[in-house]
């Protein structure tokens, strides 16, 4: 579960954007309980599961959130992918600071701090720190120094032995993470497994345009739990019943036919999928989507991240998907930015939950979280945003600092 996110140098984010996961910071986990029904008691998550972008048009929401596909991407894949979802004002020259991101996030009953520096193709810098009470504690320093060499500094819990640790240096390059590499060896630690299991398959695709992240065997797995949804759905009079079992059952053959196929089912379910959404209407098309997206984060306990999420459906299918969503004992989120300004009196949207991205008089994107928090509990979020409520030098937060140290972006 993600509790905060930090960017820096990402295209037009110039100082450090900082977003939250609201009552995070009140989290304790009692000692006497169980790791294993944690991730399904929903009394430990259901307050801080949606994070809401709000903001004009070009006010950089959609940087925002590829920020978080571009680590993924890094993660998985390396600079040389993740390079292509980079603003084009991202690149650096040798004298500017590097391109950052830093997240703490909760994952096995441990907080863990991760933070990456990336100048041009190169990962300059990569940490990780975990937290398993007050104090972080550091598994690992990778850093490049001014001669070019890697250095590595391994944190005392960690316990490799010499030759893991050579192993390790021996599978390093410049575009790659220190984690990635670590997937590829034999060896394990726990506390590398849990955060590269977490870095590299909680977080699911932002675009909703060229389909990645549904294949054939998401679709099968999911099955019986869409077609619940769409049936109470249905009777609800939220979408129509042929519509739902319309597209069930044709889906449903496609994604078993594909899925026994061998390398190619997950680019020729998707053709079949996309072909399907081009007979539906726009909005009809966004509902199916997300739906599918959430009900895959809410499966897997993953981050599922929307840009524009309900620009085109009906404010009542959009607060339906949320309901679903929020129904669930589950530690999955849902970070989505919105036009639709309907959704900030979704009532069980927090005010905390609500950020403002906007941007400088200088063209830098800045976040602003206190801002929704502060309207009066009975003035509606979305009347006072479409009169006007906005970030303003006057009201516009002040630096926050906290003991995560993740204000050392700004070292870089």
């Amino acid at each position: 579960m993600l509790i905060e996110i930090n960017i820096l140098k990402f295209g037009p984010i110039h100082q450090k954007l900082r977003i939250c996961s609201p009552f995070m910071r009140s989290f304790r986990i009692p000692s006497d309980r169980k790791s294993d029904n944690m991730d399904s008691d929903p009394k430990y998550f259901r307050n801080s599961r949606l994070v809401c972008l709000v903001g004009d048009n070009g006010g950089g929401k959609t940087i925002v959130l590829s920020a978080l596909k571009y680590l993924f991407t890094l993660m998985t894949e390396g600079t040389a992918t993740a390079s292509r979802l980079l603003p084009a004002s991202t690149m650096v020259s040798e004298n500017e600071k590097s391109m950052a991101i830093s997240l703490v996030f909760l994952a096995g009953y441990v907080k863990y701090n991760y933070l990456i520096f990336v100048k041009g193709d190169v990962i300059v810098e990569e940490r990780l720190f975990y937290i398993p009470h007050v104090r972080k504690t550091l598994l690992y320093q990778r850093k490049i120094d001014e001669n070019g060499v890697t250095e590595i500094t391994w944190g005392d819990s960690l316990r490799m032995t010499p030759n893991e640790k050579s192993n390790l240096r021996a599978m390093l390059s410049k575009d790659k993470t220190l984690l990635y590499s670590y997937s590829n060896l034999t060896f394990h630690k726990p506390a590398l497994d849990v955060a590269w299991m977490y870095m590299s398959r909680q977080f699911f695709n932002p675009s909703l345009i060229s389909l990645p992240v549904i294949t054939a065997k998401d679709f099968v797995e999911s099955h019986a739990e869409l077609q619940k949804v769409l049936e109470e759905m249905a009777e609800k009079g939220i979408v129509g019943t042929e519509f739902a079992v319309d597209f069930l059952e044709s889906m449903k053959h496609e994604a078993i036919v594909c899925s026994s196929l061998c390398n190619s089912d997950d680019v020729q379910f998707r053709q079949h999928l996309g072909r399907y959404m081009r007979m539906l209407s726009s909005g009809e098309a966004e509902f199916l989507l997300c739906l599918l997206l959430l009900v895959r984060a809410n499966n897997n306990h993953g981050v599922c991240v929307i840009d524009d999420f309900a620009d085109k459906m009906d404010v009542k299918k959009a607060m339906a998907l949320l309901d679903y969503f929020l129904s669930k004992n589950s530690s999955s989120q849902f970070v989505f930015s919105t036009h639709n300004t309907t959704l900030l009196d979704y009532e069980s949207l927090k005010r905390e939950q609500v950020v403002f991205i906007y941007r400088e008089e200088d063209g830098s994107i800045s976040a602003d979280q206190k801002l929704a928090k502060s309207l009066h509990k009975y003035i509606s979020l979305a009347n006072a945003y479409d009169r006007g409520l906005r970030p303003s030098p006057e009201n516009k937060p002040k630096n926050i600092t906290d003991k995560d140290d993740t204000h050392s972006l700004n070292k870089q």
